[in-house]
């Protein structure tokens, strides 16, 4: 006859294939996490260059007026009340 299989065993077989499986379900979740995200900021930042590109908005002014060596503006002396808005 054969050895009969105790139900502990087979739960217990159980058990550690549930836990390998919910192992291997994090890592597919961060893995696919990580991809749909590079390709969200990827896509993001392509269509907004895109449209910067075409409609030629500069988001950052970097040409220099005249003879001036730097980007620095020149503040006023002036005082301006604390809350402006």
């Amino acid at each position: 006859m054969a050895a009969k299989e105790k139900p502990n065993d087979s739960f217990q077989l159980f058990q550690i294939i549930k836990q390998k499986v919910v192992l291997f379900g994090a890592f597919i979740q961060k893995l696919i996490s990580a991809i749909l995200l590079s390709l969200v900021y990827l896509v993001g930042g392509s269509l907004t260059v895109l449209f910067a590109r075409l409609f030629r908005k500069r988001f950052l002014d970097t040409s220099l007026f005249g003879k001036k060596s730097t980007y620095w503006i020149e503040s006023s002396k002036e005082k301006r009340p604390f809350r402006q808005f």
